[in-house]
């Protein structure tokens, strides 16, 4: 299960927006990569009810001071519209992309296939942006 929406993650975030260009996938489709990390996130922490204090949530005083921050300045500027909060969503799906991949107990195959993946993808990456470059140039 870990392995597949890792799996899943990996490859919406890197073909998505490409799918989507070709008109192969609707754009929403890729709003589901949000969806499959808090899935992961609830997963994580599944496995590690059975002992919550062994869930590591690491650097989060640095994340709550981020949100503080945020807040403030969302209420400073007077802009109390959701905007502002969608926006804060999406910088910090990262960290709870992070804080459930570091929390997931994975075994040495388990990390070897991940590499694979990211390994596979950041082979093809060069070509894939040759070939965008030749048909859409910088822009």
């Amino acid at each position: 299960m870990k392995l597949f929406l890792i799996y899943i993650i990996f490859l919406l975030s890197f073909f998505g927006n490409f799918f989507v260009d070709l008109n192969l996938i609707p754009p929403h489709i890729t709003a589901m990569n949000e969806i499959f990390i808090y899935l992961l996130i609830i997963y994580s922490l599944l496995l590690k009810s059975k002992n919550p204090k062994t869930f590591n949530f690491h650097l989060l005083p640095l994340y709550a001071f981020f949100i503080f921050v945020a807040i403030c300045s969302i209420i400073i500027n007077k802009d109390l519209s959701f905007q502002p909060i969608f926006g804060l969503r999406l910088v910090l799906r990262f960290y709870i992309f992070y804080i459930a991949l570091i929390n997931l107990e994975f075994t040495e195959k388990e990390l070897k296939k991940i590499n694979q993946l990211i390994i596979f993808l950041f082979l093809i990456q060069l070509p894939s942006t040759a070939v965008r470059f030749y048909f859409y140039g910088f822009a």
